[in-house]
């Protein structure tokens, strides 16, 4: 699939995904990023997948007067449900990844872009990024999978402050509040990623699993769960080589061929 909207480049056992423009429909660029994230989850290049805005920023939304045609027109409404039935589909491929999903922020998250950056695992995010909801003012409410995630993050109240103001939040405000995990500059991002794709898969792929699952569970069910995780982990071939490693004091380097995706 040739891509309009978006770029990926895979080097280091990391992918890398950045936007081709300051401001992104939301169709087309659904498709694009569904048919990325299906191959990139079965790609064993890879170890660590970035949402990016070295090119373009995180600022895609549905056009309102396109929206609102498509209502007018009882045959083309399917188009816009079209549109939300892919974007379930990528927040759930996310969530599901057993790869973490990283988000690297420099300049504006608008609208969609939110929902994609609080679908993340994590968000490393510059002094100079700020964060805003879509403007329901439209008619139509935020969607991207933002009520779920960013109540989790930030709580219900900031939550529904942030989606019914509508207002632009700095990067210092959005770490103070939960929405962004740390804030670092460019050497530091590539420090952490790299750092990432030298854990042991099993560790890291059954962490991100418990703490997904971390909500639903009181802890005598996470202490299980953790029992059978860590001989999921034992039993690893990762593992064994890490723990090689920690008595030799060598460095494992799980990088496999490093691949491009065609654009």
């Amino acid at each position: 699939m040739d891509y309009q909207f978006i770029e990926c480049d895979v080097f280091d056992s990391i992918a890398t995904i950045t936007f081709m423009d300051s401001d992104t429909p939301v169709s087309g660029l659904t498709d694009e990023l569904l048919d990325l994230l299906l191959r990139l989850q079965e790609d064993r290049a890879v170890r660590v997948i970035v949402f990016s805005d070295k090119e373009g920023s995180f600022n895609f939304n549905f056009d309102a007067v396109t929206i609102a045609e498509q209502r007018a027109d009882d045959e083309a409404t399917g188009e816009f449900f079209a549109d939300l039935e892919e974007i379930r589909r990528i927040i759930t491929l996310m969530q599901e990844s057993p790869k973490p999903v990283v988000a690297v922020i420099n300049t504006e998250v608008n609208g969609g872009g939110l929902g994609l950056v609080a679908a993340c695992d994590m968000r490393i995010a510059s002094k100079s990024a700020t964060f805003t909801a879509a403007d329901i003012r439209t008619g139509i409410m935020s969607d991207w999978g933002l009520t779920s995630t960013l109540p989790k993050l930030i709580g219900n109240g900031k939550a529904l402050e942030l989606m019914l103001s509508g207002r632009t939040v700095p990067a210092e405000e959005a770490y103070t509040i939960g929405l962004v995990d740390r804030i670092i500059d460019g050497e530091s991002v590539d420090e952490f990623l790299d750092h990432l794709t030298t854990l042991p898969q099993p560790a890291a792929q059954l962490t991100k699993m418990a703490v997904q699952q971390s909500g639903q569970f009181d802890i005598t069910t996470m202490l299980s769960l953790e029992m059978e995780a860590q001989q999921q982990c034992w039993d690893g071939e990762e593992t064994s080589a890490s723990m090689k490693a920690t008595i030799t004091g060598e460095i494992v380097n799980f990088n496999f061929t490093d691949n491009q995706i065609d654009e």
